[in-house]
């Protein structure tokens, strides 16, 4: 998340932080899916951590900011 998005939300962005740190080290990335929209692109991606996947989807607008995240372990 930004800077912007920290300040605004800092408790969202530390639980995020804490699910991440507690999976240990990524171990892969790999884009599984891209759709262009009319505002922009959406992707999802799947992040491996050792045994754990999980998937991040990602909102992308046309001027490259992110408008959208959400991620869950598969």
């Amino acid at each position: 998340m930004s800077a912007i998005a920290a300040q605004i939300f800092p408790n969202e962005v530390k639980k995020a932080g804490d699910f991440f740190k507690s999976l240990g080290p990524q171990t892969g990335i790999e884009l599984y899916e891209r759709e262009e929209q009319g505002g922009g692109c959406r992707y999802l991606y799947r992040l491996s951590y050792g045994n754990k996947i999980v998937a991040l989807r990602l909102s992308v607008l046309k001027d490259n900011r992110i408008s959208e995240v959400d991620f869950f372990l598969e």
